[in-house]
């Protein structure tokens, strides 16, 4: 029996240095990265689940789909959130 390839995934391959939310809670350029990664690594597998007529493969691909699009929102709010933390209000007008 022929075995699907199995897709590289940043998991498969493990977390390097500098991974992980950085201690003020902000992700750093290598998690937005790696969020990128998945989300284009999940379509790989659902598009290959969908050609092949692999249910488990394309239900694989869109869970790490959805949860590096999830990732990269939260570090997209997040970022906003920090930004208008930061905003001292001149800028606006009133």
């Amino acid at each position: 029996m022929k075995k699907d390839p199995v897709l590289p995934t940043p998991r498969r391959l493990g977390a390097g240095p500098g991974t992980g939310p950085r201690e003020n809670g902000a992700m750093s350029i290598w998690d937005r990265a790696k969020a990128k990664v998945d989300e284009l690594v999940g379509r790989a597998e659902e598009v290959y689940g969908e050609s092949h007529g692999d249910a488990a493969a394309q239900l694989h691909g869109e869970a790490h789909r959805l949860e590096g699009e999830a990732e990269e929102d939260a570090a997209l709010r997040q970022e906003a959130a920090e930004a208008d933390r930061r905003d001292d209000g001149t800028s606006r007008a009133h």
